[in-house]
């Protein structure tokens, strides 16, 4: 059966989230309350508020659960949520498989967004997913890049 009559589709998580513990949020508070005071001893007014702002936001996005997203897969090309990447826009795919979880990686080139990580139930076939994608586009490995090793490392 050719790509041309296949399609599939999942929902998963926007990413996968890991639970924060009091004592992470309290480590983040104590740094950036630290940075911050640092920061006033030397006159530095505008990156002490940049260091509260940006650790208030850390631990908002921490706590926040993440979307289910439906995602398809089809002849023309991916879905995610409401935004459609066709094939023609996109330039080569990698499936990464672990024990715990299947990552879908799709070079997109776009300058903002070069990678897009596309999580893959476990009860879908990832042999299914290259079948289709591998008619449409080159297979090419793609290393997790350093930023994504150290939120990961981070726990997000």
């Amino acid at each position: 059966m050719s790509a041309q009559n296949q399609s599939m589709q999942w929902s998963a998580p926007e990413y996968h989230h890991q639970k924060k513990t009091t004592d992470w949020f309290w480590a983040v508070g104590i740094v950036a309350i630290s940075i911050t005071i640092v920061s006033l001893l030397y006159n530095n007014v505008l990156f002490a508020i940049f260091v509260l702002l940006g650790a208030f936001t850390l631990m908002m996005y921490a706590a926040k659960q993440p979307r289910i997203i439906s995602f398809s897969l089809g002849e023309r090309g991916i879905r995610i949520g409401n935004t459609n990447h066709p094939f023609r826009s996109l330039k080569s795919f990698w499936i990464h498989e672990y024990e715990t979880e299947n990552i879908l990686i799709i070079e997109s080139g776009q300058w903002l967004v070069p990678y897009i990580r596309i999580p893959i139930s476990q009860d879908i076939s990832t042999a299914q997913i290259r079948n289709i994608i591998i008619e449409n586009l080159p297979e090419k490995e793609h290393r997790e890049s350093l930023p994504e090793a150290i939120m990961e490392y981070l726990g997000f």
